[in-house]
């Protein structure tokens, strides 16, 4: 099923829910969602694309590109994948982003297993989150 603008927005919020729950001070996390030109008019006419922006306790931002030709996991996937930009910002500096197990300084890896994505410790394979895409029916 191909993303639509409604579905963006419910998986953008999905995600914004899950960075609250990484980021204890992050308690304000504002998503833009912006339109985008599709990247060539004469190959794919009317292609949706959209700029999911994601700004932490103006703290620290993070910017996702989505196509409209993803299936729903596959724009999860890319949403919390680009989170770990958030550990280039510099109220997040250093901080894994995603976060792994405690003790654990560095972050997270995002895979796509099925109809979820699940974060994993790249050193130990152990599963730290799995997550579904919201129903968007």
């Amino acid at each position: 099923m191909p993303l639509s603008d409604g579905a963006v927005a419910l998986l953008a919020d999905q995600v914004a829910e899950l960075v609250r729950s990484w980021l204890p001070d992050a308690d304000r996390v504002d998503v833009r969602i912006t339109p985008q030109p599709g990247d060539d008019p004469y190959r794919w006419p009317g292609r949706s694309v959209w700029s999911v922006d994601f700004e932490v306790a103006a703290r620290g931002e993070a910017s996702v590109r989505l196509s409209g030709d993803l299936e729903p996991v596959e724009a999860l996937e890319r949403l919390v994948d680009g989170l770990g930009q958030l550990s280039e910002s510099p109220g997040y500096w250093g901080r894994p982003v995603p976060p792994c197990r405690p003790g654990h300084a560095h972050p997270a890896r995002v895979d796509r297993d099925g109809p979820a994505v699940v974060i994993r410790c790249p050193s130990t394979g152990e599963t730290v989150a799995r997550m579904v895409a919201a129903e968007l029916g």
